[in-house]
């Protein structure tokens, strides 16, 4: 899987994921982005407007923000960064 804007890519991904025909149930799901070990969450919900939510966390060194993104105030960068997002799908 590839990010179009950015060309992020998600790769080993293995785990658990459980759906029905109205949705994702539950999920326990491990994978890289950027080469770093990332846990995703995905479950639908059935509420006025349905979606779908995709709960990342993770943990990324710097450099790799660096070397990726080519932005300048990234070299200010040292250490670590935590990846914590939430990406809610509607129709």
């Amino acid at each position: 899987v590839h990010h179009s804007v950015d060309n992020i890519e998600l790769s080993n991904l293995n785990g658990r994921l459980q759906f029905n025909e109205k949705g994702v149930l539950n999920s326990e799901l491990k994978t890289k982005i950027l080469n770093c070990p990332t846990k995703l969450a995905i479950r639908s919900f059935r509420e006025m407007i349905p979606y779908t939510e995709v709960q990342l966390s993770g943990t990324a060194k710097a450099e790799i923000f660096s070397k990726k993104f080519n932005l300048p105030i990234l070299a200010l960068l040292h250490g670590s960064l935590e990846m914590n997002s939430t990406l809610k799908l509607t129709d």
